[in-house]
């Protein structure tokens, strides 16, 4: 009998340890994937890389533009594009996609000499660590779709606003941000009203929330592993959901 008892709990424990690793691991590659724009300090500025836009994904190999905010140690924040192609490592069980081989190719910045050669430089640097190069596999499904290089996973619209103060690569090598009420194209001028067509931007911008919403709901998902008592029991599920709870399976897990 004793015998028994001391295998549950070791059961029990175990349970424990890999349901706290589950969450671990969801909570990382949620803190991985949604870190955008990502700041880099390269000694001369800080670059604030905005979430990639793809252009093609053949096999392996991907390119895409993104936009970036420079601002020098001494001087106010300056916008362009820059674009890069890498192989893609594919982690399709944590939804993750390591960019291997990751070369800048091409930068464009309207009112810096140089076109932000030296920005582009740089970077490159900076992209060396894994964690740099890693980007949540929804976000660029979901930009791939907005490119017209594949159909959406879900044709209905959402209405969700979209997150405040990210831009938008265009092909043509401009910079586009929503204000709130309307489009604005960044120039040599500063931000004016756009002098070309938005509607790439504007799919970008839908397919950014609906890659959002989704990797939100596949982080509550792996949460809802999380043991029965760790999540405060029926109390806590009806404080969490605003429902009433469901029946619990073998080992006090919930039945969702």
């Amino acid at each position: 009998m004793k015998i028994d008892t001391l295998f549950v709990a070791i059961a029990i424990a175990l349970a424990c340890v890999l349901a706290g690793a589950v969450k671990a691991r969801a909570q990382d590659a949620a803190a991985v994937a949604d870190k955008w724009p990502r700041e880099f300090n390269t000694g001369t500025a800080t670059l604030r890389v905005h979430q990639p836009q793809v252009n093609s994904w053949q096999g392996d190999v991907i390119e895409f533009r993104a936009a970036v905010g420079a601002t020098p140690n001494a001087g106010k924040e300056m916008f362009g594009v820059i674009r890069a192609s890498a192989r893609t490592q594919v982690n399709r069980a944590a939804r993750l996609v390591v960019l291997e081989d990751l070369t800048l190719t091409r930068s464009s910045f309207p009112t810096l000499r140089d076109q932000g050669a030296s920005h582009l430089r740089a970077l490159q640097k900076q992209f060396a660590p894994a964690a740099s190069r890693t980007v949540a596999l929804d976000r660029l499904e979901a930009s791939l779709a907005a490119s017209g290089a594949m159909p959406p996973a879900d044709s209905a619209a959402n209405t969700d606003p979209a997150p405040a103060e990210l831009l938008y690569a265009g092909h043509n090598g401009n910079v586009y941000r929503n204000n709130g009420s309307a489009w604005e194209q960044y120039t040599a001028n500063g931000w004016q009203s756009p002098s070309s067509n938005t509607a790439q931007a504007e799919k970008e911008q839908q397919a950014r929330a609906e890659a959002t919403k989704l990797l939100n709901q596949r982080t509550d998902d792996l949460e809802r592993f999380i043991p029965w008592n760790e999540r405060g029991g029926a109390a806590g599920w009806a404080n969490r959901y605003g429902t009433a709870a469901p029946g619990r399976g073998p080992g006090g897990r919930a039945r969702y």
